[in-house]
């Protein structure tokens, strides 16, 4: 499970509210993670793009959460049975990009 958050349109039409949920992940790749939504749980939907999906993780006795991919693109339905796609952002190229761009960024 991956935690996500955006500000895209709900179940009910409503947009421009921060929102966050649980997603199931079904495959990852170097250049995405997929989550479906079968109904249960949470979905991304249009105007959620560029938001975080967050994993959590133990590390060093300690539970800590850091981005694993952002808001992609998806079904355009955003019901059940749809697959949402985040860019994987934890590819040793971006993650290289990352630390260029902030130095002494804390990764995970």
């Amino acid at each position: 499970m991956i935690s996500i958050f955006g500000y895209g349109v709900d179940e009910n039409g409503v947009n421009q509210v921060l929102r966050s949920g649980q997603a199931r992940v079904l495959a990852v790749d170097e250049q995405h993670i997929a989550a479906g939504f079968s109904g249960e749980g949470s979905n991304s939907c249009s105007g959620d793009s560029g938001g975080p999906a967050l994993n959590t993780i133990q590390k060093d006795g300690r539970t800590q959460s850091g981005i694993v991919g952002v808001v992609s693109s998806g079904s355009v339905s955003c019901g059940p049975g749809d697959v949402a796609l985040y860019a994987n952002v934890t590819t040793s190229e971006t993650l290289n990009f990352i630390q260029g761009a902030a130095p002494g960024v804390n990764l995970l």
